[in-house]
């Protein structure tokens, strides 16, 4: 199942394994449509590795995000914060975080120093969550080796935050990776989580890749997943000098069950050879009308979709196009947490959502 969390320990919720992006990408090879799908399953689902096997219920990042919570929990405690409402505004102290072997193995260390500061809140709780309208009640930070920052910001009475996570870019010359997860708890296992991540140049100024995963799970194991992601790379920003364009856009629409890791899976893959080229704002998932997700993705101007019902611990072809029960289409998704006037599409990932980015 996706596991339930204390209000304490939500806080730095799923961006730990992206701080070893590069571990990721080679554990999840994007050779494949398979593979590339499966990139924004496990961002929620667990990242495959020797430590983590294919597929649910293991801990994604919604989950693995626990390590940095309980550390800065911990952190506070041994400096004489007990209580939530005792957090205060200003102020830092020292400490270390300690990580299970499966996140020491992503981070590439068993323990981190880490400086945590009591900052000013600065972001406005979103639309339809207690207290919308106000800025959250605290903030946290953590400051973390090589250029690592997480950040916190939460109500003590409610079982919604915003985490935040900073840290140096790829293989694109003088970037930054900023992630943004706005995770809200219902009941004993209920969860609405959106992903939101950016590579930026130029001080933030020129958009590299931008990516939004909405996850919505009522029970903890029957899931929803939207998952649009946009590239825009020049050749001529990779620092080794051995890089070619790369534009396109990625969207998948995941319904399963963690349980059984199977899902209905709707995927369409466009290639462009301009940003400007990704102006669709569709998001319907009808039933496709081919299933062959072993082949390698388009490189070209070329709009391809997929549909199929998906064993992803198998990872094997389905035999037809239709979806696991007897959908024609799947949903589609809600409105953005943090822009609740927008719609899910490749047009506001691409232009609307670097601009509703908190970084650090």
């Amino acid at each position: 199942m996706l596991r339930s969390r204390s209000r304490q320990s939500l806080a730095f919720a799923a961006v730990a394994s992206l701080s070893a992006f590069g571990t990721v990408a080679e554990a999840v090879a994007s050779d494949t449509f398979m593979s590339r799908i499966r990139e924004g399953y496990f961002l929620v689902a667990g990242f495959p590795s020797d430590d983590i096997p294919d597929g649910p219920p293991q801990d994604g990042l919604v989950s693995l995000v626990d390590a940095f919570a309980q550390g800065a929990k911990e952190i506070a405690m041994a400096n004489g914060v007990t209580t939530c409402t005792g957090v205060p505004s200003t102020g830092s102290v020292e400490g270390s975080i300690t990580l299970s072997d499966t996140l020491a193995t992503f981070m590439g260390a068993a323990t981190l120093d880490a400086t945590l500061s009591y900052e000013t809140p600065t972001t406005l709780v979103p639309t339809g969550w207690d207290g919308a309208g106000s800025k959250f009640q605290k903030r946290v930070k953590l400051a973390l080796p090589n250029d690592m920052s997480f950040g916190m910001e939460f109500n003590c009475a409610s079982n919604s935050m915003l985490a935040t996570f900073s840290l140096p870019g790829d293989t694109i010359s003088s970037s930054v990776r900023d992630i943004n997860l706005y995770i809200k708890r219902s009941g004993t296992n209920g969860l609405e989580a959106d992903f939101m991540m950016t590579v930026t140049r130029d001080s933030r100024a020129t958009v590299v890749d931008s990516q939004m995963v909405r996850l919505i799970t009522e029970d903890g194991d029957s899931f929803k997943l939207w998952n649009t992601s946009v590239t825009c790379r020049a050749g001529a920003w990779y620092s080794n000098g051995m890089g070619s364009d790369s534009y396109g856009v990625e969207r998948s629409v995941i319904v399963g069950s963690s349980s059984t890791k199977k899902a209905s899976v709707y995927a369409q893959f466009v290639g462009g050879s301009a940003c400007s080229e990704f102006t669709g704002t569709s998001v319907s998932s009808p039933v496709g009308s081919a299933y062959n997700f072993s082949a390698s993705p388009p490189s070209s101007s070329t709009t391809v979709t997929k549909s199929g019902c998906i064993d992803f611990s198998t990872k094997a072809d389905p035999s037809s196009a239709s979806y696991c029960s007897d959908e024609t289409a799947l949903e589609d998704p809600t409105a953005p947490i943090a822009a609740s006037t927008e719609t899910l599409s490749a047009q506001w990932v691409r232009t609307g959502l670097p601009t509703v980015m908190v970084v650090e």
